[in-house]
Parts: C-alpha cells; structure tokens; sequence
C-alpha cells in the first residue's frame, strides 16, 4: 500500500498503480539519431539489487525477532497526550436496506433480490455519491442497471460484490476515503460530547498520477520547456566517471517495486552544465545556450539534446514539478506557467486557460458543502480527463472535513498515555531496530566518533558503508532464531486460547515480556496511537465505562493525522500546532520536514504536506536557494559513541527529520528520505514494531499460529482476537458454495471464530456477518483472491460499542509527546568531516591493518596470536569486527616497514588455513582518526594501550586456567579503572560511583565468591598471583597497561579540549577490552556479570576500605 487505505475495492496493486494511463517519460526524445553530445553521455539504466521483489519480502516475511533485557518496577508513563487530537469518522448516515440477498440463489426470485438491494442501496444520494467518485466504472455498470428494466443476471452479479463492499465500508470504517470517511478536530475535556452534523465539506485536488502526467506532457513541449528553469537534481551524485541518480519515479500503471538506478558518462559537458544548473534555476532556453558557447562542439541542436537527455532522466529537475510542501499542485504549475506568461506561444494559451479553469473550478467546489458538490465533482473529473486523457479513471482526489465536533473525557487521555508506555517497553524493539542498532555499531567502528561522514558518501556502498539491512538494494536479511520474547508469547497464547480466554497483561505478565529495566529505554520524542473508543453512551463513557482498541501506531507526530489531512486543517488552529511543534530527541536540536516526490506517481498527493518545520530538506526537487532549505549535499553522520545524529555541515547543528505523512517508507519512499527520516526513532524503542501487520501488536513468532486470544489491558484491548483462515484446505473456487461454506463453518466452529468478525488485509477491513450468506460469499472471494498478503479474520466490536457516537465508528488519532528529558548533545565543535581520500591504502602509511576472516573470538586463534607477537618487533593490537572478522593493525617504523611485516602476517596466517582456524586474510585501507581517543600523540598513546591489552589478554589465554573468565575480565575492569585514575582507592571510588548495570538476572553466589577471593587490588593481588601465569600477568601485562593508560590520560589531561570527556574514554577503553576478551561469550548478559562483578568489588569495604 502506498499509503492509508483507500476504498474497498482498492486492491494493494491497483493502489500502486492505478489502472491505464501513459508512461511518463519526461521531455521528448528526438526519434532521430542522438546527437554525439548525447551519445558520448554513455546512459546507462541499471536494476537496483533486490528491489524487484520488495513488496514480498516486505509484506511476506517473517516476523522480526525480538530483544529482551531486565525486570524492574514499572515506570511513570512516558508519553503525554499533546493536545487535540485528529477524529476520523464515516460520513455516509444510517442505511434503511432491505435484508442481505443471498448471491448463491441463481433463481430468478433470488438474482431479483439481488437487484432490488442494489437498487435501494444506489438510490441511497450520500453512498451513490461517495461510490461515484470511488470508482466511476462501477457507477456507470451501477447505473445502466438501475436503468435496464430486466437486466440480465450475469451483470447483477458482476455489481452485487463491489456495492456490498461499499456498504460495509460505509458503515463500519472510519479511515479516511473521499467521500466516505472523513476528519475533524477533537479535544480532550472535562466530560464527553458529540456533535454530528451534515455540513460536511469536501476538498478537491488533483491526483498525483495524473499531475506527473501533466507535468510531463507540458516537458513534452518544446515552446514550454524553453520557458522553464531547471535545475540539477539535488539526490545525483558523482560517482567515479558517472554521474548517478539513484531512482527513478516508477511508471504511473507499474505494479513492480523495482528501483532503477540511471547514470550518464560525466562528461566535460555535464561537469560544465553541472556547474551551471547546480544552486540557483537557469531557464531551459539559457543553460542550452551556454552550454553550446562553452563547447561549440555540440552547437545548439547538440546542446540541447543532451539537456533534453538529462531532464528525461531526471537528473535536471524543471520548476513545473511542486515541491512535496506544496498542497495545491496545479496552482503551482499554473503560478510557474503565469511567471513565464509574456513568452508563453499563442498556441499553449488555450491549454493554460484550461487548466486555469480547472483549478478555479475545483476553488469553487471546495467553498461548498459536500453534498451538493456531486454535479461539480463529475464536471471536473470530465474535464481533467480531457486535459490529460489516458492516465487514471479518477483523476479528482477528494478528502473530506466532517461536520463533527467531539471531547472525549480526560480519563481516555490517562489511558492513551499509560497504553504508549506499555507499547514501548512490551514492543520487539526495546531499544531500537535490529538494523539500525548493527548500522550504528558498524559506523562507529569505521569511523569512531569524532568524524562526520558526509550523508551522500555514507549511503553510497561504493564511498560508504551503504543503508541499512531492509532498505532498497540490500539483500534480504535471514531469519533470527526465536528469542525469549518469542517463546513466552508463543506459551501464553496457547494457553489463553485453549482456555478459551483473552490474554490479560497485567504487571507481572508485562515484566515477563519486558525484563529490561523501563528507565533504561529511550523512546521516541514523538508518536501518534490510533484508537477505536468503544462505550454505549456518552454518560457510560464520562463515567470511565469505556474500551480503547488500538488500531495503530505511527512512527511519528503527523504521519496518521498529518499528510495531505493538514490542507484540511486550520492552519492557526491548535491541532495544526500541535503537529508542527514537536519535542526533539537531543537538546537542542532542530526539527526538519523532510520533503521529496515518492517513488510512485499515484502516492505524490498523499505526501502533500503543508511545511511542519522552519527547516526543509528537499530531495530531488525543485526550489529556489534558501538557508532554510537542506538538502542531502549539506549533511552528515556522526556518532557519539551509542547513538547515530545527523548534522548540518555548515554549523554542526543536530537536525532531526520528520516524514509527516503516510506514504509507505519501506516500498515507496527513496533510500535517501527514509534514511534520513528514520534515523533518530530507528534508534528509539520501537512501539510500532513491523509494518507488515495488519493489527498494531508484533506478535513475533507467535503470529503464525493459526488462533490468536486478544490481548487486553486495563481498559485497553491492544489486539484483537485473530484466525488465519486454512485457505488451502477449503473446497477449491469451482464448488458449489454450499459445501464451501459447510467446510468453512467446520472450521469455525472449531476455531471459535464468532459470527461477527473484522475480514482485513492490509488495505482492506469489512465488518462481517458470517451468518449472511452475501457477508459469506464475499469472505469467500477474498480470500481466493491472488495477491500478496494474507487475509484474516479478527474479532469484531460488540453492537453497541458504538452507542456514544451514535453507531458511527469513530476513530482517534492521538499525538503524543515524550515525557524524557531530551539527551545531552555530543561535543561537535572539534569533529573533522571525512573524505573520500582519508582511507590510507596499504604500504602507503605507517600503519598497517590484516583483516582475518573466520576468526573472530575464537579461543585458539586468540592463542595462535602469540606466535604472530613474536615475530612482529613494533606495536601491534587487534580489532574484533561485528562482520565476524579480527583486525590486526600494526604500527610501522615507517611505509617501508609495509612489506617485510605484511609478508611475515601472510607467513602465519598461512599456516593458520593450514590447521583449519583461519579462512581468509586481506590488507585492508587505514583510516587515521576514526577512532573516538584523538588525533596525534593522544591517537598514538592510545594505540599503546591496545597493544598493552592486546598483550593482556594473550597471555590470560594462554595460562589462566581453572577461572570464570568473567572474573578475569571482571579484574581486568578494575585494573584498567586503576591505570586511568593511578590510585587504587580513587579508582574504586570512582567505579562504585557507575551507574547499576541493569539485568534481572543474578550474578550467580559461585561466581561472586570466586570475584571476592581473587579481585583484591589493594593488596597487590595476592590471590590472583598465586594463579599459574598470575604474576607475570600482574607484573609485567597489567603493569605496561597501566603505564600506557597513564600516558595517555597525562597527555588528555594536558589538552583536555583535544580529545574526548575522559569519562568517554574509559568507556571506550573498557568497551575495547571485552570486545578482544575472546573467553566471554560477546552477549549483553555476560558483559553484564563482568561489569557487575567489578562493581562488586568496588562496594565491597573489605577491598576499598575508605568506603564508609
């Protein structure tokens, strides 16, 4: 789905790509032989790896595994309710129908009922209206039978399904949909109230499929195009000798999600246009012409073939294209038409004051209610068929403010706000995505933390260490095993359902799934819940008798109740506020509207947007040079260390984007905008989980079981109940529908599915009667129909939940703030921004670094690492790589030094494959200062610290034995705070003073007595020297450590501004030493035990006698 459902009909292909329509090529192409201007531009059209499937692997895959941590006590809500709130409800009123036909009757009596329900349902004005608009094909069948005295049975058939669907949209649906259901504002308030009124007022504008198509065919013009300024395209960059636009927009009928890839030789031609279209517009007709004066070997006929080549491909951008902060497109194409008026050829005026009528028309439709608008509605849709014919059916995009005025009490806001708390601590992704927290730890170890990367190199995997796994171009990411999270889900759902009850979440039951302490998740700054509010009347719902069902969870303030809802909004008012000004993760940091045209033509008006932000950053479009417009050149990545932060280059300000909208991220957003948008939450609890589900819990492993039990708590039902229909063990679509729905009803029966259930798939919920043969025949064809995604069936709200707002089913979108003191920025001031030549290829710098494949943290490799000390005379120290590789990274008396010390690794590692524990060895680039210690001396004191623990752990491994080697690196803790501070009883001081690491697991008593008995520093160690090897270790290896850690916090003592916070350091330092420790298994719990061990030691009187 592009974005937020459409209407029942609207199948998840027809909503990528609406039906007929021409191919948007761009400006025209000359059909005679190119030009050698353009022939030299070498235009290449490359597929993107593994987009072509990406809707199935989105929408087919398997549940992402979860994380899970420690149990504590639970924490104040942190979420606030921020103000108004967004209420989505049906517009269409009551329905007086006669009773459901039964479609499986083919007797003439039976296909007559038929007809006569359809007949009373179109003569309904508000659900004829609303359908005309939805499908007009579907009107005109509608309407020729209404009009044919005896129609012929075939033709009723064809019609009963999608009117029936219509219907139950129209009762029992309140997601926003043309002329079905619609917005309004809401507000929190002493006591509840409702006004339902008819005053709806629906607004006009043009479809974004059939805008690109316009815009393209004005390109097509030559007369026009002359006119217009363009602009090179800000998402290209150059890469080698080409000059690349990652994607292009998708053809307007495609149904594929394959992203293609365009390059052009970067030719002296396109370096000059380059130059000359790069910040502020040139007319077309210009940039033609100086291109031909600066190389009179194309002329201008050369000249403009190759402007003409780059604006088909879209690496120029014309003014005709609106930027996505836009709400009114046409109006924009006609200001931009009326700005190069004077010139304007006589023969394009007609087709201007067309246009111009067009848009007047659809000014004057949007100052009128919407029930007398249908007349106007149709006009315009005529007309804009005749303006640009061929393109979509419907070329009129309508969303609908209803005449509705609601409070809801605020006992509902207290629930709202508890519910986002238990949502992120109960979520898969407690402390953020699999996929950003592995990006972040690989950017760090490429690049430290005093380096930003420029955001264009960064995701280019040919500069870069390229996007995230699930984003476009990345392989698909193989299935994790079941996690604790999952087990317990997978038993407490089997159990609550052969009970035959709901699954009640109360406190002990959300510690179970939630082990990690709440204090320690960061949740997002900003979210939206989409709630169903269940109470019989408006006094059961003051007096706190009310239900919420969650429907969803956004990723963001403005992603539900934004989008192209805010041209609906009042621009003063206070939800329009409410939804522009957000809380920002880090203090101080500013909020962006990131704005770019979707991948899909048909998806460009859902992401029209009315600028939430003082800030923009524009990709891929077209705008005038402003300081408050970014775009992907004036950014860069930094990590400090745990977190990722995009900044802007000019002045290092944190910049936290926002996609306020609901264009889908996944399949139809480009990699650049998502990357942006999601990089600070993808690092936030996760409340929403995976996208690909149809109910807003993430069941995980769970969720293939055929029977789910809802789950319920407090007055909250987070998911409702859900059965996966066995469609492949029900009667095929050629038997009669007697004995389907007889196999069927078995099934029921014993699944206990209930008579009323939500039929949904993605974008599609009907509100079911199982008992109505007609409800059965359309359960039926759904779920034989082909398409990507599963049907189910969930529990339906019970008859009168609807009672307080008068059985309509209204739906609220709640904005919510972080409660959470906002994270304190990195220092930025002395970062560096990296280039493209930073990295040092071997032999040409004084360090070398052998990466080691099939190595990684394996006891005898670590062991075989002695062999390899003794034959290098210079500083050397590993490296484990999160990718399963060891770095050795050697320090060189000089680039000479390269070959003899290379040819003795090579000598080793020989031998290595020889024995079976080395796959692979490669000499990699160095990349000085991409480390978080310093640069210069502070960078070479450091690194004698990692070849003194290098040293360390050699020798531990080689003849510590008989001991947890969670105490030895426990003692290793407390050896490297002493080195860092030089005095024992200070070091302990400063140790107990850490914060409790935070596990639920206890430390076990063997292995706390062990700790106690061998970690004594204050008395030299006598204990630990007893130990084979433990003086040596103590004496010679714990000492050179300590001498190096003294070294170098001298030197940052000296310069405290020319490296980190030594309380960084240390981090880093310990952080190092149990990433080498090859003995303790690389798992959060046991570096838990480690840190807690040594902390142990810390508060223990006996070792630290100066503590009270």
């Amino acid at each position: 789905m592009i974005g937020n459902s459409p209407g029942p009909e609207t199948s998840l292909g027809a909503d990528i790509a609406p039906s007929g329509g021409a191919h948007d090529d761009g400006p025209h192409r000359d059909p005679h032989t190119p030009a050698d201007g353009v022939a030299a531009l070498d235009r290449r059209v490359r597929e993107v790896p593994h987009t072509a499937d990406a809707f199935r692997r989105f929408f087919g895959g398997d549940e992402e595994p979860a994380r899970t941590g420690s149990t504590f006590a639970s924490a104040p809500p942190p979420f606030v309710c921020a103000g108004p709130f967004l209420l989505r409800t049906p517009l269409v009123g009551p329905m007086e129908l006669p009773p459901w036909p039964d479609p499986a009757d083919n007797m003439p009596d039976g296909v007559w009922r038929c007809l006569v329900w359809m007949r009373a349902a179109w003569r309904l004005p508000a659900l004829a209206d609303a359908v005309r608009h939805a499908s007009p094909a579907l009107a005109d069948a509608l309407d020729a039978l209404d009009s044919e005295p005896r129609p012929t049975a075939d033709a009723v058939r064809r019609c009963l399904p999608s009117l029936a669907k219509y219907v139950l949209r129209a009762q029992g649906r309140a997601t926003p949909f043309g002329l079905f259901a619609g917005v309004a504002e809401g507000r929190f308030a002493e006591t509840a109230t409702l006004h339902a009124g008819q005053d709806h007022r629906a607004f006009a504008r043009a479809e974004g499929a059939w805008t690109c198509a316009l815009i393209a065919d004005l390109e097509n013009t030559p007369d026009v195009r002359d006119l217009l300024r363009v602009q090179c395209n800000s998402a290209a960059v150059v890469r080698g000798d080409r000059w690349i636009l990652p994607w292009q927009p998708r053809p307007v009928n495609t149904r594929a999600t394959t992203v293609h890839e365009v390059s052009v030789a970067h030719t002296a031609h396109v370096r000059t246009l380059r130059v000359l279209a790069a910040c502020a517009p040139i007319r077309h007709a210009e940039l033609v012409a100086e291109l031909a004066y600066h190389h009179p070997d194309l002329g201008p006929d050369g000249a403009r073939a190759v402007v003409d080549t780059l604006l088909a491909d879209r690496l120029l951008v014309t003014d005709l294209h609106p930027p996505a902060t836009e709400t009114d497109a046409l109006g924009h194409i006609l200001r931009t038409l009326h700005h190069a008026a004077p010139d304007t050829p006589s023969h394009m005026k007609a087709r201007i004051a067309q246009l111009r009528a067009i848009h007047h028309a659809m000014d004057e439709h949007n100052r009128t209610p919407a029930a007398t608008g249908a007349r106007a509605r149709a006009a315009l849709t005529r007309r804009m068929n005749r303006a640009v014919p061929d393109v979509i059916a419907q070329p009129l995009s309508v969303d609908t403010r209803a005449d509705v005025n609601a409070s809801l009490p605020r006992a509902v806001a207290t629930e709202i706000e508890h519910l986002a708390g238990i949502l992120a601590r109960i979520g898969p992704h407690p402390h953020g995505s699999p996929a950003w927290r592995a990006y972040t730890d690989h950017f760090t170890r490429v690049h430290g933390t005093r380096t930003a990367v420029p955001l264009s190199d960064l995701i280019d995997p040919a500069t870069g260490i390229g996007l995230p796994d699930t984003f476009h171009g990345t392989p698909p990411t193989p299935a994790e095993p079941p996690t604790d999270r999952d087990r317990i889900l997978l038993r407490l759902a089997t159990e609550a359902v052969a009970r035959g009850e709901d699954l009640v979440l109360d406190d002990a039951t959300i510690d179970l799934l939630a082990p990690h302490d709440p204090r320690t998740l960061r949740v997002p700054p900003h979210l939206e819940l989409l709630l169903d509010v269940h109470a019989p009347t408006l006094e059961a719902l003051d007096a706190g008798e009310f239900t919420l069902a969650l429907r969803g969870v956004s990723r963001e303030t403005g992603a539900y109740a934004g989008g192209r809802f805010t041209a609906l909004l009042d621009a003063g008012g206070d939800l329009f506020a409410t939804l522009s000004h957000v809380p920002t993760l880090v203090d101080g940091a500013h909020s962006a509207h990131v704005s770019f045209p979707p991948l899909s033509p048909a998806a460009t008006h859902l992401g029209r947007v009315t600028r939430m932000a003082e800030t923009v950053i524009s990709i891929a479009e077209h705008r005038a040079p402003d300081p408050d417009t970014l775009t992907p050149a004036d950014l860069a990545v930094v990590s400090d260390g745990t977190r990722l932060h995009l900044i802007r280059l000019d002045d290092r300000r944190i910049i936290e984007a926002r996609t306020p909208h609901t264009v889908q991220l996944e399949c139809h957003t480009p990699a650049v905008a998502r990357f942006i948008g999601e990089l600070a939450r993808g690092q936030c609890a996760d409340p929403t989980g995976d996208a690909r589900r149809i109910t807003a819990f993430d069941w995980g492993a769970a969720a293939h079981l055929p029977v789910l039990p809802a789950i319920r708590h407090r007055r909250t039902m987070i998911a409702p109940p859900r059965w996966l229909p066995p469609v492949a063990e029900l009667p095929g679509p050629d038997t009669d529908m007697v004995v389907w729905a007889k196999a069927f009803t078995t099934w029921r029966t014993a699944t206990g599915v209930p008579n009323r259930v939500r039929l949904a798939r993605y974008d599609l919920d009907l509100t079911l009667d199982l008992t109505e043969p007609a409800h059965l025949a359309l359960a039926r064809a759904e779920l034989a129909r082909p398409m990507i995604g599963r049907v189910v069936l969930l529990g339906a709200p019970p008859p009168d939940a609807h009672g307080w707002s008068q059985q309509r089913p209204i739906e609220v979108v709640v904005p919510l703030h972080s409660t959470q003191p906002p994270l304190s920025p990195p220092p930025l001031s002395q970062i560096r921004v990296a280039r493209r030549d930073d990295a040092r290829s071997p032999g040409s710098w004084t360090h070398l670094r052998a990466r080691l494949t099939g190595a990684h943290r394996t006891l005898d490799t670590t062991r075989a690492l002695t062999t390899l000390a003794a034959s290098l005379d210079t500083p050397w120290w590993i490296t484990p790589e999160g990718d399963g590789a060891l770095d050795v990274n050697v320090r060189l008396p000089g680039p000479d030094a390269f070959a003899p010390t290379a040819a003795r690794i090579a000598a080793w590692a020989h031998h290595r494959r020889e024995e079976g524990t080395l796959h692979g060895l490669a000499f990699e680039p160095y990349t000085p200062d991409a480390d978080p210690w310093g640069d210069g001396a502070l960078r070479q004191a450091a690194e004698d610290v990692h070849a003194a623990d290098t040293a360390v752990h050699l020798h531990q491994s080689t003849t510590l034995h008989g001991v947890d080697a969670r105490v030895v690196a426990a003692a290793n803790i407390v050896d490297i705070v002493i080195g860092v501070y030089g005095d024992t009883h200070t070091a302990l001081a400063r140790l107990a003073a850490r914060p409790r690491t935070a596990h639920p697991r206890p430390v076990p008593r063997d292995l706390a007595r062990q700790a106690a008995h061998l970690i004594d520093p204050a008395s030299d160690w006598a204990h630990l020297r007893h130990l084979p090897g433990g003086s040596a270790l103590i004496d010679d290896a714990f000492a050179a450590r300590r001498v190096a850690l003294h070294t170098y916090h001298a030197l940052l003592d000296a310069e405290p501004h020319a490296g980190p916070h030594p309380d960084s350091a240390l981090d880093a330092f310990l952080h190092a030493h149990l990433a080498r420790d090859a003995r303790v298994p690389d798992t959060p719990k046991q570096h838990a035990d480690v840190m807690r061990l040594a902390r142990a030691t810390a508060l223990d009187p006996r070792r630290n006698p100066q503590r009270p």
